[in-house]
């Protein structure tokens, strides 16, 4: 096609100089934006982005901040029980050990505590239902209101799936992060 042929493009005849014409159209539009970029302040650009993108700010929310629900994974000495005091300090959560757990309560004498130790002192393994257990009586503290982190548990697929029906049943919605 040559200068000032038609071309059919896509179902369309576009003129090789209306496109020409158009990308100048195009470049003042370009122009105008740049400039209204220049004068705009960084709070307005921030204000632009969020609406564009469906932030709320957290001053114009309206629900309840989200529990934060950290799963720490990994062998022992890797670095969990080092981690989860700065994420507690950091996000004012409450830290749920398992080994720690289960000593609290075999110590206060409760109906799970009194459960584990029977177990532990057959030389068994503590069953998820009561590790989930007391996670569960744990999270309503209020230690825990802002969330916890979850150092030792789930260390199985099972056990995580136990771990994700009990937040559901408790309305608590899905682990936020695994790390």
């Amino acid at each position: 096609a040559g200068a000032g042929r038609s071309v059919e493009v896509v179902g369309s005849d576009w003129d090789w100089f209306g496109i020409i014409g158009g990308m100048e159209s195009v470049k003042v539009e370009v122009e105008k934006v740049a400039s209204a970029l220049r004068d705009a302040s960084l709070a307005d650009l921030v204000k632009e982005l969020e609406s564009r993108l469906g932030i709320v700010p957290p001053e114009q929310k309206k629900t309840a901040p989200s529990v934060k629900k950290i799963v720490l994974v990994g062998p022992p000495g890797c670095g969990k029980g080092t981690q989860a005091p700065v994420l507690k300090e950091k996000y004012g959560l409450c830290i749920l050990a398992t080994g720690d757990m289960l000593r609290g309560a075999v110590a206060s004498g409760s109906e799970l505590g009194l459960q584990a130790k029977k177990v532990m002192e057959e030389g068994k393994l503590v069953s998820d239902e009561i590790v989930v257990g007391l996670i569960k009586d744990n999270i309503g503290s209020d230690d825990c209101k802002n969330g916890f982190i979850l150092d030792g548990f789930p260390r199985t697929v099972p056990q995580a799936e136990k771990l994700d029906s009990m937040l559901d049943d408790q309305k608590l919605g899905p682990v936020s992060s695994v790390l």
